[in-house]
């Protein structure tokens, strides 16, 4: 007889899943980057060039050894924001997919193999960030208050006292952190689990999988729901960014067709530079300079050329104008965008000399550029987004031979 498989279950565990991971928050990089420098900075604090002061070298040891495990977690919540991206792009493609074939009760097995892989490699990720947070937790609780200030150089006390505090900020952060990865790892596991017992009835010879109107139903559900968990999840990442807008006292009139006041966020990056500046939608003159609503442009894509540095930008529309500036050096990567696309999110990474050398895109439908460029060598990121009831129309900068300096335009929805 053979043995039977209805999806219903499974597909109503899918929804359960990234219910679950929609009301978890994982830690974000960003989170702990501004503080983690102080391990560091405490370092030059209780300095000593005396080799008898064991209890002072001890304490520098374990401080060392601090900074290290940091160095380790931060490129763990680096894999985190990498592999949370393609493990939710990833399942919404593929449940997407799954959903098609179930109207005709067809499946297609390696769909299954490949969302047990990326589950299994998310899962790998935030289990080893979960066992790295628990193993600093532990660490930080050796180092004690009392003998750091007894140590601390007594011309900077105040210093030594505040550069503390931000390593338990650090603590407190991680504490925060290990229930939401705990139940993210328990919830990504389950969804494995579902995904071993489908893979094993299917590969059995004598197996028959069925199902019904409702797996149909769960698994819209679902694909809603990874794209709810995604945006969120992209949001999370960043909640350290800085709000940097200013209002512009230009007033644009275009054509005559719309009044607007624009308004424009401080320039990431190097002033100084040659101006560029361009809109997201082009308003094409005919018939005598009358403007056709029917018929506007849309931005179709943004070439982006990458070195040491952000070397280009090619805006192209959809009527085939294209714009280029800066330089001809780096490596070509393009973002292609749809109809009614629109940037709606950017993060800019600065390296020497205040240049951006990396970059972010993000969009209005979920999709990203990935992290562009030499992020390695950036001392300082900035997220620019328009405030609550604005959106983004267009882009502004500087450039030579890359690009100087990086800034967003926007107004009233």
């Amino acid at each position: 007889m053979p043995t039977e498989i209805n999806l219903d279950n499974t597909s109503s565990k899918t929804v359960e899943v990234f219910t679950r991971l929609y009301n978890l928050d994982l830690p974000a990089h960003s989170e702990l980057i501004e503080d983690r420098i102080a391990v560091l900075k405490l370092l030059n604090f209780v300095r000593s060039d005396d080799p008898l002061d064991i209890k002072k070298k001890g304490i520098r040891n374990n401080l060392l050894q601090l900074n290290d495990h940091l160095n380790i977690l931060s490129k763990s919540l680096e894999s985190i924001y990498v592999n949370g991206q393609l493990f939710f792009f990833i399942h919404e493609i593929y449940i997407s997919e799954w959903e098609k074939l179930s109207r005709n009760n067809e499946y297609f097995p390696a769909l299954f193999q490949k969302m047990h892989n990326q589950s299994t490699e998310f899962f790998n990720t935030i289990n080893l960030t979960r066992y790295q947070v628990n193993l600093i937790n532990t660490f930080i609780l050796s180092i004690n208050y009392e003998e750091v200030m007894s140590k601390c150089d007594p011309l900077f006390i105040e210093q030594c006292k505040y550069e503390f505090s931000r390593i338990e900020k650090i603590s407190a952060f991680l504490k925060r952190s290990e229930p939401n990865l705990f139940e993210s790892c328990q919830s990504v596991q389950n969804f494995i689990n579902h995904l071993d017992h489908i893979i094993t009835v299917i590969n059995k010879n004598n197996s028959r999988i069925t199902s019904s109107g409702q797996t149909v139903k769960n698994l819209k559900t679902a694909v809603n729901k990874i794209r709810a968990v995604h945006m969120k999840f992209l949001n999370s990442q960043d909640t350290t960014h800085q709000k940097l807008y200013i209002l512009n006292d230009n007033f644009e009139n275009v054509n005559g067709v719309d009044n607007k006041t624009i308004f424009k966020s401080k320039l990431v990056g190097k002033s100084g530079c040659q101006g560029f500046e361009t809109r997201f939608s082009t308003l094409p003159i005919i018939n005598g300079g009358v403007y056709n609503p029917r018929h506007p442009q849309f931005l179709r894509n943004i070439r982006i050329n990458i070195g040491r540095f952000i070397d280009s930008f090619t805006f192209e529309w959809s009527d085939n104008v294209s714009f280029k500036y800066g330089g001809n050096s780096g490596i070509l990567n393009d973002l292609n965008l749809d109809e009614g696309e629109l940037i709606t999110w950017a993060k800019i990474y600065l390296c020497y000399e205040n240049v951006p050398c990396g970059l972010e895109f993000r969009t209005n439908k979920w999709k990203t550029s990935g992290i562009l460029g030499n992020k390695e060598s950036s001392y300082y990121q900035s997220v620019l987004e328009a405030p609550n009831g604005y959106v983004i129309t267009g882009l502004y900068g500087g450039f030579e031979k890359h690009i100087c300096g990086i800034g967003i335009i926007y107004s009233k929805i």
